[in-house]
């Protein structure tokens, strides 16, 4: 991937109007704030609204229970994955878990490019006509090219992804969605590896993503310049951000802030994260003092 496909104030804008402001889940709405949601598409895509390398449309037609000659599930030789395990969006929802959504939860794909309510419906009902499921099947084919042309949708899917487990009941916890969420890998969670995060650690970069943001959310910043007063809070922002992806294009994602400025600052909330069982959080009586070693980190000057 070449780096960040925008800044973070573009996402925090895409968050509201493709998530907070279309969502209606509740559960949904009340344990994934923007700032987690944007957390998940710095990890997974740097902010771009792309498809998974090095996948193709060709790639999207196929199904997981595709088959060798030999009756044995094919395996692409350079990436090790199976047909259909291919990813779309800013947050990367497989083409599977779509399918899914329309054989058990068809109503959470309205909203999405080209899906109207006659489409929602399930394989059983009798009162639907051949050219409805024709043009259903048709959607289906050809989403994840209507979506990457989307950022709305691109975007969007996150929520759709936490809600239907919530729905279907595959997920009653936060913890537990983000887990489904993260999936499982044998060679990316082994034990010990030298390189790369495990799905555990990944998932916590997240939720201490998320810790960092709440706790800095309502701070002010305020220069003598206000051409850069962006800076130094993005800087904080950056810093929030170094727990999702440590190795990000955060000059591109966090403007005028280097990887090396965002290391900094996350080091500083660091002092202050605690880990919970299933969640990250600042202890209330410490963000006062987690708010005045940030400004002084970054020379913020906060008024009221």
């Amino acid at each position: 991937m070449a780096g960040a496909g925008h800044d973070f104030m573009f996402m925090w804008s895409l968050a509201y109007k493709a998530y907070t402001s279309v969502c209606k889940d509740e559960w949904v709405l009340k344990n994934f704030s923007p700032a987690l949601m944007i957390a998940i598409s710095w990890e997974e895509t740097q902010f771009n609204n792309i498809r998974q390398t090095p996948f193709n449309h060709t790639d999207w037609m196929k199904r997981w229970t595709e088959l060798a000659p030999d009756g044995k599930t094919k395996v692409d030789p350079v990436t090790q994955q199976v047909p259909g395990n291919h990813a779309i969006g800013y947050v990367q929802a497989e083409r599977d878990t779509i399918d899914r959504w329309l054989a058990l939860n068809p109503k959470i794909c309205v909203g999405l490019p080209g899906f109207t309510e006659d489409l929602v419906f399930v394989g059983t009902d009798k009162g639907v006509t051949v050219e409805q499921r024709q043009r259903r099947t048709r959607w289906w084919q050809n989403v994840d090219e209507a979506i990457l042309k989307d950022d709305d949708a691109g975007f969007s899917l996150g929520w759709r992804a936490f809600s239907h487990m919530h729905t279907m009941k595959a997920a009653s916890t936060k913890a537990g969605a983000l887990k489904n969420y993260g999936g499982s890998n044998a060679a990316r969670d082994a034990p010990g590896k030298a390189v790369g995060r495990t799905a555990p650690e990944i998932i916590q970069g997240w939720l201490d993503t998320d810790a960092c943001m709440r706790a800095i959310g309502g701070m002010q910043s305020y220069q003598a310049d206000p051409s850069v007063a962006m800076v130094p809070a993005m800087r904080i922002v950056a810093g929030a951000y170094y727990f999702s992806r440590p190795d990000g294009d955060f000059a591109g994602g966090f403007w005028g802030t280097s990887r090396d400025d965002a290391r900094a600052t996350s080091r500083v909330f660091d002092k202050y994260l605690k880990r919970g069982a299933s969640d990250s959080f600042i202890p209330s009586d410490k963000i006062g003092a987690l708010r005045a070693d940030l400004k002084a980190n970054v020379g913020i000057v906060e008024k009221a």
